[in-house]
């Protein structure tokens, strides 16, 4: 009976050594179908048959592969930009703003990892050599500054050699000046960490070849296998003394054929200085049974050295996940990698290169006409020489004569239409999209959408593979790793105003859902729909169905969605959510003043039912005044007749008294006196005048 025990430093390099080899001969298929992919890309293949390079042929290469890559690429990179394209799933209701948080933060840091780029080459990488790999990990490296000084006060040079966190400082020269300041140069290493999300090439990529799918958990052996400067490893903190004592690498096996036909030109590992020369680097994540126990864990392993990569054991450490998320356009048949679309277009790229080359020279030689000659008839200098009207000299006529012209036949042309046909029925609606618009411009609306959705189906399923099979592991791995390390708080922008997330706090997720892979067809379908939803949410408001049929947040809902399926990277910050404090003070602050309004029209109202009232009242008290100023009115005018008639009496005193002498005067006065009409009353308030008494003097001092 056989006892596990614990596995030395050997024992784990020899079967770290093992896997590497294992690995590497299951991968060797597979590196000739990625290199021929990548001659394809570059439209170095098909290469001309052998013999007619020089003969005077058309060497054209068709570009199909390429064209096909690049537009699907196209189509589909939107669903992996704005939005967020993976969001976590709540725990209940009362954990929703939480998880968007979370999806938000987790999106946030992505994006400033490297995310958008290296989505990009492993989406690529994907298309064209059937699988794309991504590795998100946190990286802890060791960078070197230096910083020259002079004319500095010395009192500064405690603050300039303060040691900040993850730094040291280290003064290399100083020298005072005649002024007493100092000279000198200081080199400062800082220590950085944080989050690091790249694209693993596949030559450099190591896989237990018994996974089935494309799931990198399952793999009991992965490794990232490439050539690194020996400054590059002691940045990450391995040991000089071992590092510069590891054998260098020179670039001659099959991976780095590979890598230069992915990199389109030859690779060269020759460096100037040995901190700068390359030493392959296996960075290995093993699933055994190192301590004994009986039970296989997870290793994290770093080997170095030889052309393997594996002659030096560097570090081994217990490791809780492996950092690597692979991702596949078209699912395989029980594979971890899939079909690309070289597998699918490599017959049209051949099959249309041919007909291509034939085609133009079949042109070239109707240009370029052959002439018949009768041996010894004719001048041959003369009919050589291509000289605009020049003379050939002939011993008979007919000498010369024009060979028949060779016919292009028209069903090359119908063959390479039909290629075209099977490139775009292969690699989806988004290759010869311009050829589709001109043969469809003449069809119905719904007709040329129908079409075109079908045409799109293609590429949304690419989309959503890669969503399922490598966005959703790197989100699940990122939100892992900033639980991990992240110190202190996420500081992010949402809705307009920054938000703060501490994922130091978060509990584990595994739940997520893809919210992309959706066509532009499709964003463009659904932004239709909902812009018909806003109409009806409008209509319904405007009918008085507010919280009988819909409400602010759906109205919400509907706008945000629209500006996510527009490609709005974050439209919350164009609206105010309803449930936010800011929208419910604002309601508060809204109902408050809508009451306000309303007692405000009840006063007016009840102002206005006071009016007929107070103008009753008004016209009776005018009419009670009119009528009290009437009276007045007529008392003044019998008034003033009175003095009138008084004044006018007097003045014919006046005449009598300067006519007669007094004592006519007197008699005659005091008779009219007896004559005269009874004294009226005066004026309101005023005394009547007394009588004239004889003797008295006349008014106005007339004697």
């Amino acid at each position: 009976m056989h006892t596990p025990t614990p596995m030395t430093d050997e024992e784990l390099l020899k079967a770290i050594r093992t896997e590497v080899e294992r690995a590497g001969e299951q991968q060797d298929d597979r590196d000739t179908n990625r290199t021929e992919a990548a001659d394809y890309f570059y439209a170095r293949l098909p290469a001309a048959p052998a013999g007619e390079e020089n003969a005077d042929r058309s060497t054209i290469v068709s570009t199909d592969v390429g064209d096909a890559v690049e537009a699907v690429l196209a189509e589909i990179v939107p669903a992996f930009s704005g939005q967020a394209p993976v969001e976590f799933v709540p725990f209940g209701p009362e954990d929703e703003a939480q998880s968007d948080i979370e999806t938000r933060a987790v999106n946030y840091v992505a994006a400033s990892a490297g995310a958008f780029m290296a989505l990009n080459a492993a989406v690529k990488d994907a298309l064209l050599r059937r699988a794309g790999v991504l590795k998100v990990f946190w990286e802890k490296k060791a960078t070197v500054e230096y910083e020259s000084r002079s004319g500095l006060d010395p009192q500064l040079l405690p603050e300039l050699l303060q040691e900040g966190d993850g730094q040291a400082v280290e003064i290399v020269s100083a020298e005072f000046g005649d002024d007493g300041t100092v000279n000198g140069t200081i080199r400062r290493y800082t220590r950085t960490s944080k989050p690091r999300i790249e694209a693993v090439p596949l030559d450099e990529f190591l896989i237990d070849g018994n996974v089935g799918k494309p799931v990198a958990d399952e793999a009991r052996f992965l490794g990232h296998r490439r050539p690194m400067m020996r400054t590059e490893l002691v940045q990450l903190g391995f040991d000089p003394n071992v590092v510069y004592a590891l054998e260098p690498y020179r670039g001659n096996d099959s991976s780095s054929t590979s890598a230069r036909a992915r990199a389109g030109s030859d690779t060269d590992y020759e460096t100037g200085h040995e901190s700068t020369t390359f030493v392959m680097v296996v960075e290995a994540y093993y699933t055994v049974d190192r301590d004994g126990d009986g039970i296989a864990e997870l290793l994290r392993a770093v080997t170095a050295g030889g052309a393997e990569g594996t002659d030096e054991l560097l570090l081994a450490e217990p490791w809780d996940t492996q950092p690597f998320c692979v991702g596949v356009p078209y699912l395989g048949l029980y594979s971890w990698d899939g079909i690309s679309l070289f597998d699918k277009l490599r017959s049209v790229q051949d099959g249309k290169t041919g007909l291509l080359r034939n085609l133009l020279d079949a042109s070239e030689r109707n240009v370029r006409q052959r002439i018949g000659a009768v041996d010894r008839q004719v001048n041959m200098d003369d009919l050589l020489t291509s000289v605009m009207g020049g003379v050939v000299r002939m011993k008979e006529a007919g000498a010369v004569v024009p060979l028949p012209n060779v016919e292009i036949p028209p069903q090359l042309i119908n063959v390479l239409n039909y290629l075209d046909e099977v490139r775009r029925d292969k690699g989806g609606g988004a290759i010869d999209t311009a050829a589709q618009a001109q043969a469809l411009a003449g069809d119905t609306a719904h007709g040329l959408e129908r079409m075109m959705s079908a045409a799109e189906q293609v590429n949304a399923m690419v989309a959503k593979n890669l969503a399922e099979t490598m966005l959703k592991p790197l989100y699940a791995k990122l939100h892992a790793l900033l639980r991990k390390y992240w110190q202190g708080p996420v500081s992010m922008r949402a809705a307009g105003q920054w938000q703060q997330a501490m994922p130091s706090q978060w509990q584990p997720r595994d739940e997520l859902v893809v919210s992309m892979g959706m066509s532009v067809g499709e964003r463009t379908r659904r932004t239709a729909a909902l812009q018909a939803v806003m109409a009806a949410q409008t209509a319904a408001l405007q009918q008085g169905q507010r919280g009988v049929l819909v409400d602010l947040p759906q109205v919400y809902a509907a706008l945000i969605d629209i500006g996510r399926m527009s490609g709005l990277p974050a439209p919350e910050q164009y609206w105010i959510n309803p449930a936010s404090p800011e929208a419910q003070q604002a309601a508060a602050q809204a109902a408050q003043a809508a009451q306000q309004q309303t007692a405000m029209q009840a006063q007016a109202m009840q102002a206005q039912l006071q009016v007929p009232i107070q103008m009753e009242q008004i016209k009776a008290q005018a009419a009670l005044q009119k009528e009290q100023m009437q009276v007045q009115l007529d008392a003044i005018t019998a008034a003033l007749k009175h003095m009138e008639a008084m004044f006018a009496q007097r003045v014919k005193l006046v005449d009598v008294e300067t006519k007669v002498d007094a004592q006519d005067a007197a008699a005659e006065i005091d008779l009219m006196q007896l004559t005269s009409p009874p004294v009226q009353p005066a004026l309101p308030g005023m005394q009547p005048a007394p009588p004239m008494q004889p003797g008295m003097p006349a008014p106005g001092g007339l004697q």
